[in-house]
């Protein structure tokens, strides 16, 4: 998936406390993404990622944090 008119590249950081998301979060999505931030937030993740799939597109493609 590349950013277009339809996605933005989600370098998506709030705050300092939060790990700086990578992926893209396509035009709509971008709840997933808030969700997905809070969870590190508010929730204490230390690592995780996601993708969402709609009609065989993808449109959610985020990561943050530690891997192990």
């Amino acid at each position: 998936m590349t950013a277009t008119a339809n996605s933005r590249a989600a370098t998506l950081q709030r705050g300092r406390t939060s790990p700086v998301i990578h992926g893209e979060v396509a035009v709509g999505f971008e709840r997933v993404a808030d969700a997905f931030r809070a969870n590190f937030a508010k929730r204490g993740e230390i690592g995780a990622s996601v993708a969402v799939f709609q009609a065989g597109r993808k449109v959610v493609d985020i990561w943050g944090g530690w891997a192990d």
